[in-house]
């Protein structure tokens, strides 16, 4: 032993614009349908709806968010690779319980994304209540950020409405309103009816497309151009901004590792790319 020595941590240098903010996927889950297999919004083919099926307008809304939802459906014809029965285990006893789906999707996908965007921009409040938790720490920090200035409230409200879509694709959708499609309440889901899971695969399609992929480029830039300016000024947003992202990071990790229980798949094998990403 010649005397202490100093161990150096290794110094890891990351350019903000490269950094993950949600779970990427190149097409929508496929064992929802194999219909899709990127995130362009594509409607089902004409030749797939049920004959003489009509448009119905159904209400739907995301698990402990007091808001709705409403976009038009319709019955369509099942293809290979299509999920009709979900299979539910319940937590207590381990049995699994297999529950028909209604054989519904979204009737047309472009129209569906443009009133999604105002419903993501009318209800930043809902989620983060929803949401949040109750930890002090976390909700002073989030208030802090609504009390900002004109021109810092730029970038945090973009951060916000990307923490809206995060939420939305990572949290249980039930239909809500009068019209449930013929499907019936089960008491491993509340006792609610779950969103048909083939319009769950739409929904990746939509918040991934017109949303995520986006609004996260839109916010890193913004950040980036922050940090670059080197200004004192700036100093406050860009904590605020990466305390939500890193939050909301935080969130995403914790679904995936519930989501791949619900399925009983491996947790390490569940997104096993971005989640390191995202732990970095």
């Amino acid at each position: 032993m010649t005397g202490p020595t100093l161990s150096k941590m290794p110094c890891y240098r990351y350019i903000i614009t490269e950094a993950s903010l949600y779970r990427e996927q190149k097409a929508p889950w496929q064992i929802f349908s194999r219909r899709w297999q990127s995130m362009d919004i594509v409607d089902i083919s004409s030749s797939d709806w049920a004959p003489s099926s009509r448009i119905r307008t159904i209400m739907v809304s995301h698990l402990n968010v007091p808001t709705q939802f409403a976009f038009q459906v319709r019955e369509f014809i099942p293809t290979a690779g299509d999920i009709l029965v979900d299979e539910v285990t319940d937590p207590v006893e381990g049995t699994v319980t297999k529950v028909p789906l209604p054989r519904f999707a979204v009737a047309d996908m472009k129209a569906t994304a443009e009133n999604m965007r105002g419903f993501v921009d009318g209800n930043v409040h809902n989620f983060i209540i929803a949401m949040v938790g109750r930890d002090e720490l976390l909700w002073e920090t989030y208030l802090m950020a609504f009390r900002q200035t004109k021109q810092e409230q730029t970038l945090l409200s973009n951060t916000f409405r990307l923490w809206v879509v995060c939420r939305m694709t990572s949290s249980p959708v039930y239909i809500c309103g009068e019209d449930k499609l013929g499907g019936t309440p089960h008491p491993l889901y509340d006792n609610r009816v779950m969103m048909p899971l083939l319009m769950t695969a739409q929904f990746e399609c939509i918040n991934y497309t017109t949303f995520l992929r986006p609004w996260s480029r839109a916010v890193l830039k913004q950040l980036n151009d922050l940090v670059l300016a080197k200004k004192r000024e700036y100093w406050l947003t860009i904590y605020l901004t990466m305390f939500v992202l890193l939050h909301s990071c935080a969130m995403i990790t914790k679904r995936d590792e519930e989501t791949a229980r619900q399925f009983r798949i491996p947790v390490s094998a569940n997104y096993p790319v971005h989640i390191p990403n995202r732990a970095d």
